[in-house]
């Protein structure tokens, strides 16, 4: 499908984008939070606010790019960017902020408002209203959404093979805002140079502090194994990775919390591809690995165990692995 730029001309499109935005800035009734939370999302009143921000986000992903589109779009992406995309970023700043401050938003809603704040990371014109943000939305609206929750438990008790695909899949392209989130904190990492060393500060704080809530624990490894490909990428991170997964992956790998023991295997997984300056402390990995892969009794844990050996074996120097026995699992 293309844009039909004979029926959707400036003057069409700036009456589409004022009534997009009324509706995605129209608060909702305080009634409908007398409906189950289950429900909600097909009320009206959400489903309207979802189709508007799929409209637009996709008009932005698709169209809104002057680099990115074909000749015959550069002047509609440049007139997108320029008269439309701060003021509806403004709107949906405000939204991601309601929901930090713990308002209701639908799972649809809060994901797309996400993928929206994704897409504007890239031009600087959004970015110069984005950045203020940034920080407070890594910390306390991304953080909070990758971090262990009632939800994860509930899912792990009933269908742990769903909690599976879930939290672990990062090809799965289903509906949540966790995927959003880690999205739009990698993507931030990468473009723009202050977030990750903000981020991986924030994240080393909590795994430093042994009082720390575990579900927060969770939330720091979920952020750091998401930013890994770029870490491994830069020499100041690369060097203390080592001693990071020693000092606060090794523990959590036998620990009391079956999430945490997943999650753990998981971060290993994505560094797998690290280059260990010292034999013990891989070798370690790898003893520590497969005994979550033979003896946990939780399933998760163990297809994150098995994930996470497979890919070190990979990606390490094969010599390593003479003394290593075949693991076998019943």
């Amino acid at each position: 499908y293309s844009l039909p730029l004979q029926l959707i001309n400036n003057p069409v499109m700036t009456q589409w984008m004022e009534i997009l935005r009324a509706i995605m800035d129209r608060d909702v009734p305080a009634e409908t939070l007398e409906v189950d939370e289950d429900d909600r999302p097909e009320l009206a009143w959400w489903k309207c606010k979802k189709w508007a921000l799929r409209i637009i986000t996709r008009l932005f992903e698709r169209y809104g790019s002057p680099g990115n589109v074909t000749k015959e779009y550069y002047e509609f992406a440049d007139f997108f960017l320029k008269t439309y995309a701060v003021g509806i970023q403004q709107v949906l700043l405000k939204v991601v902020d309601q929901h930090r401050q713990k308002h209701y938003a639908t799972p649809r809603v809060l994901q797309q408002c996400l993928n929206y704040l994704n897409q504007g990371l890239s031009h600087s014109l959004t970015w110069k209203q984005m950045k203020p943000h940034m920080q407070t939305i890594c910390q306390e609206v991304i953080f909070p959404l990758m971090c262990y929750k009632d939800e994860d438990e509930k899912l792990w008790q009933e269908d742990p093979y769903e909690y599976i695909r879930m939290k672990f899949n990062l090809y799965d392209d289903h509906a949540l805002p966790a995927t959003a989130a880690q999205s739009l904190l990698c993507k931030a990492a990468r473009k723009r140079k202050e977030v990750l060393p903000q981020m991986m500060e924030f994240c080393h704080q909590i795994l430093m502090d042994p009082s720390a809530d575990p579900r927060r624990k969770d939330g720091a490894l979920h952020c750091i194994g998401a930013l890994a490909e770029l870490l491994l990428k830069k020499r100041m991170y690369r060097e203390q990775m080592e001693l990071m997964l020693q000092n606060y992956v090794f523990p959590l790998l036998n620990s009391p919390m079956g999430y945490l023991r997943a999650r753990s295997c998981w971060v290993l997984h994505c560094f797998s591809p690290l280059r260990f300056h010292d034999d013990l402390v891989l070798r370690n990995a790898v003893e520590l690995v497969k005994q979550d892969l033979i003896d946990d009794k939780e399933m998760p844990v163990k297809v994150e165990a098995a994930i996470a050996l497979q890919t070190l074996v990979s990606n390490q120097e094969q010599g390593l692995w003479r003394d290593v026995d075949v693991v076998s699992v019943s």
